[in-house]
Protein backbone atom coordinates (compact mmCIF):
# COMPACT_ATOMS: atom_id res chain seq x y z
CA UNK A 1 0.00 0.00 0.00
CA UNK A 2 2.54 2.73 0.77
CA UNK A 3 6.36 2.97 -0.16
CA UNK A 4 8.91 2.46 2.38
CA UNK A 5 11.24 5.69 3.65
CA UNK A 6 14.03 3.09 3.99
CA UNK A 7 15.56 0.01 5.57
CA UNK A 8 17.00 2.43 8.41
CA UNK A 9 13.65 4.39 9.30
CA UNK A 10 14.16 2.47 12.95
CA UNK A 11 11.45 4.25 14.81
CA UNK A 12 8.13 2.26 15.52
CA UNK A 13 7.34 0.70 19.10
CA UNK A 14 4.21 0.34 18.46
CA UNK A 15 0.69 2.08 17.81
CA UNK A 16 -3.60 1.29 17.30
CA UNK A 17 -6.10 2.80 15.61
CA UNK A 18 -10.16 3.70 16.60
CA UNK A 19 -13.14 5.27 15.81
CA UNK A 20 -16.12 7.18 16.71
CA UNK A 21 -19.63 8.06 15.63
CA UNK A 22 -19.90 11.86 15.11
CA UNK A 23 -22.71 12.04 13.20
CA UNK A 24 -24.43 9.18 12.41
CA UNK A 25 -26.81 10.65 9.78
CA UNK A 26 -23.74 11.44 7.51
CA UNK A 27 -21.70 8.57 8.15
CA UNK A 28 -18.76 11.00 9.87
CA UNK A 29 -16.33 9.41 12.20
CA UNK A 30 -13.94 10.74 13.97
CA UNK A 31 -10.41 8.63 13.49
CA UNK A 32 -7.49 8.71 16.08
CA UNK A 33 -4.24 6.62 15.83
CA UNK A 34 -1.51 6.69 18.20
CA UNK A 35 1.82 6.07 17.35
CA UNK A 36 4.61 5.01 19.47
CA UNK A 37 8.08 6.02 18.21
CA UNK A 38 11.52 5.13 19.62
CA UNK A 39 12.85 8.61 20.18
CA UNK A 40 15.93 7.88 21.35
CA UNK A 41 17.35 5.03 18.97
CA UNK A 42 15.02 5.96 16.25
CA UNK A 43 15.77 7.42 12.90
CA UNK A 44 15.25 11.53 13.01
CA UNK A 45 14.35 11.85 9.52
CA UNK A 46 11.34 9.27 9.48
CA UNK A 47 9.84 10.54 12.73
CA UNK A 48 10.29 13.85 10.80
CA UNK A 49 8.43 12.91 8.03
CA UNK A 50 5.36 11.13 10.04
CA UNK A 51 3.97 14.27 10.20
CA UNK A 52 1.27 13.03 7.98
CA UNK A 53 -0.05 9.38 8.39
CA UNK A 54 -1.79 8.23 5.28
CA UNK A 55 -4.90 6.06 6.19
CA UNK A 56 -5.91 3.11 3.70
CA UNK A 57 -9.45 2.15 3.17
CA UNK A 58 -10.43 -1.07 2.13
CA UNK A 59 -13.23 -2.78 1.60
CA UNK A 60 -13.69 -5.21 4.71
CA UNK A 61 -15.55 -8.10 2.36
CA UNK A 62 -13.30 -7.98 -0.97
CA UNK A 63 -10.18 -6.29 0.22
CA UNK A 64 -10.58 -4.06 -2.79
CA UNK A 65 -8.80 -0.86 -2.35
CA UNK A 66 -11.06 2.25 -1.55
CA UNK A 67 -8.85 5.45 -1.15
CA UNK A 68 -6.86 6.85 1.25
CA UNK A 69 -6.95 9.66 4.07
CA UNK A 70 -4.52 11.62 5.77
CA UNK A 71 -3.94 12.53 9.32
CA UNK A 72 -1.98 14.84 10.53
CA UNK A 73 -0.50 14.85 14.11
CA UNK A 74 0.26 17.14 17.60
CA UNK A 75 3.47 17.40 19.27
CA UNK A 76 4.48 14.11 21.29
CA UNK A 77 4.10 12.90 24.75
CA UNK A 78 6.98 11.34 26.33
CA UNK A 79 5.86 8.23 27.64
CA UNK A 80 7.02 6.77 31.38
CA UNK A 81 4.90 3.99 31.69
CA UNK A 82 6.38 1.24 34.54
CA UNK A 83 4.36 -0.65 36.92
CA UNK A 84 7.44 -2.36 38.59
CA UNK A 85 9.28 -1.29 41.81
CA UNK A 86 12.09 -3.02 41.16
CA UNK A 87 12.90 -0.91 38.12
CA UNK A 88 15.37 1.95 37.80
CA UNK A 89 14.26 3.89 34.76
CA UNK A 90 17.68 2.85 32.50
CA UNK A 91 19.59 5.86 30.55
CA UNK A 92 18.98 5.07 26.44
CA UNK A 93 14.92 4.99 26.51
CA UNK A 94 12.83 7.14 25.21
CA UNK A 95 8.89 6.46 23.90
CA UNK A 96 7.12 9.33 22.08
CA UNK A 97 3.20 8.82 21.93
CA UNK A 98 2.07 10.92 18.57
CA UNK A 99 -1.76 11.40 18.03
CA UNK A 100 -3.52 11.82 14.65
CA UNK A 101 -6.81 12.70 14.24
CA UNK A 102 -8.76 13.34 11.46
CA UNK A 103 -13.51 13.29 11.30
CA UNK A 104 -13.55 11.20 8.07
CA UNK A 105 -16.88 10.30 6.08
CA UNK A 106 -16.55 6.26 5.66
CA UNK A 107 -19.02 4.58 3.18
CA UNK A 108 -19.01 1.32 4.73
CA UNK A 109 -21.75 -0.11 3.02
CA UNK A 110 -22.73 -4.14 3.59
CA UNK A 111 -19.43 -5.38 3.85
CA UNK A 112 -17.98 -2.85 6.59
CA UNK A 113 -14.47 -0.96 5.88
CA UNK A 114 -11.28 -1.25 6.97
CA UNK A 115 -9.23 1.40 7.88
CA UNK A 116 -5.20 0.65 8.01
CA UNK A 117 -1.52 1.88 8.49
CA UNK A 118 1.46 0.45 7.32
CA UNK A 119 4.86 1.92 8.24
CA UNK A 120 8.33 0.31 8.18
CA UNK A 121 10.51 0.18 10.36
CA UNK A 122 10.66 -1.71 13.74
CA UNK A 123 12.79 -0.25 16.68
CA UNK A 124 16.26 -1.64 16.14
CA UNK A 125 17.02 -2.40 19.72
CA UNK A 126 14.15 -4.71 19.54
CA UNK A 127 15.57 -8.49 20.19
CA UNK A 128 12.86 -10.69 19.94
CA UNK A 129 12.10 -9.83 16.30
CA UNK A 130 14.82 -10.70 12.83
CA UNK A 131 15.58 -7.37 11.91
CA UNK A 132 13.64 -4.91 13.35
CA UNK A 133 15.14 -2.72 11.42
CA UNK A 134 13.76 -3.87 7.99
CA UNK A 135 10.45 -5.31 9.42
CA UNK A 136 7.12 -2.91 9.33
CA UNK A 137 4.12 -2.81 11.18
CA UNK A 138 0.14 -2.62 10.13
CA UNK A 139 -2.24 -1.47 12.74
CA UNK A 140 -5.94 -1.51 11.48
CA UNK A 141 -9.63 -1.11 12.43
CA UNK A 142 -12.79 -2.47 10.80
CA UNK A 143 -15.65 0.01 10.55
CA UNK A 144 -19.23 -2.56 10.80
CA UNK A 145 -21.20 -2.20 7.70
CA UNK A 146 -24.04 0.69 8.06
CA UNK A 147 -26.43 -1.23 9.43
CA UNK A 148 -24.77 -1.45 12.61
CA UNK A 149 -23.97 1.74 14.64
CA UNK A 150 -20.33 1.07 16.47
CA UNK A 151 -17.70 2.92 18.23
CA UNK A 152 -14.23 0.73 18.89
CA UNK A 153 -13.40 0.40 22.14
CA UNK A 154 -9.97 2.52 23.49
CA UNK A 155 -7.34 0.65 25.71
CA UNK A 156 -7.46 2.36 29.47
CA UNK A 157 -3.56 1.93 29.85
CA UNK A 158 0.10 1.27 28.12
CA UNK A 159 2.47 -1.47 28.26
CA UNK A 160 5.36 -0.76 30.35
CA UNK A 161 8.25 0.81 28.12
CA UNK A 162 10.58 -1.84 30.13
CA UNK A 163 10.58 -4.49 32.56
CA UNK A 164 12.76 -6.49 34.80
CA UNK A 165 14.59 -9.30 34.39
CA UNK A 166 13.28 -12.30 36.30
CA UNK A 167 10.03 -10.38 36.98
CA UNK A 168 5.83 -11.46 35.55
CA UNK A 169 5.33 -9.37 32.31
CA UNK A 170 1.60 -7.77 34.29
CA UNK A 171 -0.40 -5.89 31.36
CA UNK A 172 -3.21 -3.99 31.67
CA UNK A 173 -4.86 -4.46 29.16
CA UNK A 174 -8.50 -3.26 29.90
CA UNK A 175 -10.53 -1.17 27.67
CA UNK A 176 -13.35 1.04 27.30
CA UNK A 177 -16.51 0.65 24.54
CA UNK A 178 -18.93 2.80 24.54
CA UNK A 179 -21.29 0.64 23.25
CA UNK A 180 -21.10 -1.60 25.90
CA UNK A 181 -20.05 -4.75 23.84
CA UNK A 182 -18.75 -7.38 25.12
CA UNK A 183 -15.01 -7.22 24.63
CA UNK A 184 -12.27 -10.33 23.88
CA UNK A 185 -9.22 -10.23 24.24
CA UNK A 186 -6.16 -12.86 22.50
CA UNK A 187 -3.00 -13.12 21.76
CA UNK A 188 -2.40 -12.88 18.25
CA UNK A 189 0.99 -12.99 15.83
CA UNK A 190 1.35 -9.08 14.69
CA UNK A 191 0.74 -8.08 10.86
CA UNK A 192 4.20 -7.47 9.35
CA UNK A 193 5.13 -5.24 7.07
CA UNK A 194 8.36 -5.78 4.93
CA UNK A 195 10.35 -3.17 3.79
CA UNK A 196 11.10 -4.59 0.72
CA UNK A 197 7.40 -4.51 -0.53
Amino acid sequence: MLGAIGAKATHIVGGEIYYKIKNKTHRLYTVTMHLYVDCENGNIEAILQDSVAIIGLFDAGTRQYKGKEELRRVAPNRINSSYYKCVKPPTGVCVDEYIYQKDIVIEAGSNGMILAFQRCCRNNTISNISSPESTGATYWVKVPPHAVDNNSAVFQNLPPNYVCVNAPLVVDNSAIDPDRDSLVHELYQPYVRSSRH
